[in-house]
């Protein structure tokens, strides 16, 4: 069954110009050969090996220092090095020209018939302690299989296709993952820190490379990095490692990635007087341990102030020495990992957690030693193309997809530096994962497969599918409408790659409802999470459209009335929309409100452009959002000497953000 896994790259790789032929040749369910003969999927889908990928994932299994059915491979040992030597061997055994770079990123191309730049696919093998067998996995040995099938039906590539396998994307040996894919893309002093990287044994990493065969004299780190021009596109195939597509319930055959969170890697040592836990009386205590403790309680509580649902905060590690029951902690180790999608919020995060460790510090009258943020990533999104083809396909063919976040690293958030990046989720079971019981079912495998199969849905982007240059950002075909599912399904939006491309447009029905603006600046935004409620026509935002209501008229003869959810990246809002606005505004549209109101009507606090406000449509599908919290369901009181109403139960920070910049401040997304 894992072969199938391999199947639903077809698409995405088709649309980012890796096949031969174009698109609008191709009739529904078929591809074209390089005779130019066509097959159905079908006969692609059996042209793929599955006993055959399913015997090559046991066996790679079996390189674990651990048993089974846990895998363990840690960078650089002698199971990691029997892997690669595996996935070396499979790739060449499925045609591909293999090659390595000075860490042992490994390269398995199957050259097109242009010299242009390559489509890239590929993940990871190595495995924490006691993992399972699919983590990465699938998106290596079932890219080959892949290529495999593609050969068999006689497919001729125009751009080049390369699967990667990834140096090191777990954390385990060095304390920091995706080294093969941070050197590719040049991160910021990523060869600095290689160099002087040292494991738990005082192995530098320099050595732990050469022992390996890797990093031979004369060549350089720098050597293993690439230019924005070398891909024009990678797509990643993974297992979710988390549970919502199985608690959606069935009929979610894939995600679609619109964003990896990243998160800001912390390590943080306090240092007391120690002592014995029997002589020492409480009063005249300074323990290590307690600060600890207290830290990781900050920790908490400054994610949740946060106002978003997105930013995520965890303490993993908490070491306590001597570690004895009847002696005071002298010394605590603490690793924290803070997330989120929206790199400023994550990073204000961090900067109260700085400030909690010197007041506990300070309050407790022990040392800090140590406050180091190890690595600080920015988040990334995803290419729009890729969101947007598999968005179409599953659509097409009626079943539904989930745009969803990643706040799991990935090599993804690495690649997406140097072009756009995209990746496909599907379920597993429990979400489980990093554990020797993760596991997906053929039936998820399968229904992703299909929505990843049918061309007809590309139609609207096959210009992109046979350029040779750098992919653009295509309009969506009319007919298409996202992840817009049969019956009323939620509506999805995926996120701009902002990778040279053009904001989309569409004409909207005459009448009062507002067009774009022709020139000159448009007014500043404000965030909805910054909404207020006042009777001035003053908000200035933009939104996307997530749901719409039925429209009703409000009495005989009276205008049409419906209410709308709307998000942007920091919160969700209802939208009352009257008259023609019930139809010239519809799910995935993204809309600019200008001078409108967010005021109790009926009861309900809604946001409307009012007699004095206008709305246009500015593009769709190509923002990020949240859906919590909805501004419309806070509990608002009026403080008496202010008189500015202020919600209940929202973050101090989010609460005081319009106390601060009344006017909103123009909104800036971060690629």
């Amino acid at each position: 069954m894992w072969a199938l896994n391999a199947f639903v790259l077809v698409a995405v790789l088709q649309l980012l110009g890796a096949t031969a032929g174009t698109l609008e040749a191709y009739p529904s369910n078929h591809l074209e050969t390089s005779s130019g003969a066509s097959c159905e999927f079908a006969q692609l889908a059996g042209a793929v090996d599955a006993d055959g990928l399913r015997t090559q994932i046991d066996e790679l299994a079996t390189f674990s220092d651990t048993p089974a059915p846990s895998v363990t491979r840690i960078l650089y040992t002698e199971n990691d090095i029997s892997a690669r030597t595996y996935i070396k061997d499979s790739m060449k055994s499925a045609g591909l020209t293999v090659r390595e770079d000075a860490i042992g990123n490994i390269f398995g191309r199957w050259q097109g018939t242009e010299e242009t730049s390559v489509v890239g696919t590929g993940s990871h093998v190595d495995a924490i302690p006691y993992a399972g067998k699919y983590d990465g996995v699938v998106g290596v040995l079932g890219a080959i299989e892949a290529i495999r099938a593609l050969r068999k039906v006689g497919f001729t590539p125009r751009r080049s296709l390369e699967v990667i396998m990834f140096t090191s994307e777990e954390p385990t040996r060095f304390g920091f993952g995706c080294l093969g894919s941070r050197a590719m893309a040049g991160s910021r002093n990523i060869y600095e820190i290689l160099e002087g990287a040292m494991d738990k044994d005082n192995i530098s990493f320099t050595e732990a490379a050469r022992t390996a065969g890797y990093l031979k004299e004369g060549e350089d780190l720098k050597s293993v990095a690439v230019t924005n021009e070398t891909y024009s596109g990678f797509v990643e195939l993974h297992i979710e490692q988390g549970p919502t597509l199985e608690n959606e319930g069935k009929g979610i055959a894939i995600g679609i990635i619109t964003a990896i969170a990243a998160p800001a890697s912390l390590k943080v040592d306090f240092k007391g007087d120690g002592g014995h836990a029997g002589a020492v009386l409480m009063p005249f205590r300074n323990d290590a341990g307690l600060a600890a403790a207290e830290l990781a309680v900050a920790v908490e509580q400054h994610v949740l102030a946060s106002g978003s649902i997105e930013t995520v905060g965890t303490t993993g590690v908490m070491q306590i020495h001597p570690g004895a029951v009847n002696s005071i902690p002298r010394e605590a180790h603490l690793e924290i990992d803070v997330r989120d999608i929206d790199e400023d919020r994550r990073d204000m995060v961090v900067e109260k957690i700085h400030q909690s460790a010197k007041d506990i510090s300070n309050r407790r009258n022990v040392e800090l030693q140590s406050f180091d943020v190890v690595n600080q990533d920015p988040p990334a999104q995803s290419g729009a193309t890729i969101v947007e083809a598999a968005t179409s396909a599953s659509a097409e063919l009626g079943f539904k997809s989930k745009h969803m976040i990643s706040r799991a690293y990935h090599d993804s958030l690495f690649m997406s530096r140097i072009t756009p990046t995209g990746m496909i989720f599907i379920p597993c079971h429990k979400g489980y994962s990093h554990r020797p019981d993760e596991y997906s079912s053929m039936e998820d495998i399968v229904r992703g497969v299909q929505s990843g199969g049918d061309v007809r849905a590309l139609e609207d982007v096959r210009s992109a599918a046979v350029a040779a240059g750098p992919l653009p950002r295509r309009p969506r075909s009319k007919n298409v409408r996202g992840s817009h599912s049969r019956g009323g399904a939620r509506v999805s939006a995926s996120v701009s790659s902002g990778v040279g491309g053009a904001t989309m447009q569409q004409q909207q029905p005459a009448g009062p409802v507002q067009q774009q603006q022709q020139g000159g600046s448009p007014p500043p935004v404000v965030k909805l999470l910054e909404l207020r409620p006042s009777v001035n026509s003053t908000v200035n935002t933009q939104f996307i459209i997530l749901e719409k209501g039925q429209s009703s008229r409000l009495n005989e003869g009276g205008p049409m009335v419906c209410v709308a959810l709307v998000a942007d990246a920091t919160a969700a809002v209802h939208l009352q929309l009257w008259g023609n606005e019930c139809d010239a505004f519809n799910p995935s549209d993204i809309i600019r409100l200008t001078n409108g109101l967010f005021s109790y009507h009926k009861n309900n606090m809604v946001l409307r452009a009012g007699k004095k406000g206008s709305m246009e449509k500015i593009g769709d599908f190509s923002m990020v959002f949240v859906e919590n919290p909805n501004m419309s369901r806070l509990q608002w009181v009026q403080d008496p000497t202010t008189k500015l109403w202020m919600p209940v139960g929202l973050g101090q920070q989010a609460s005081g953000a319009l106390l601060r910049n009344p006017s909103g401040g123009m909104h800036h997304e971060r690629y």
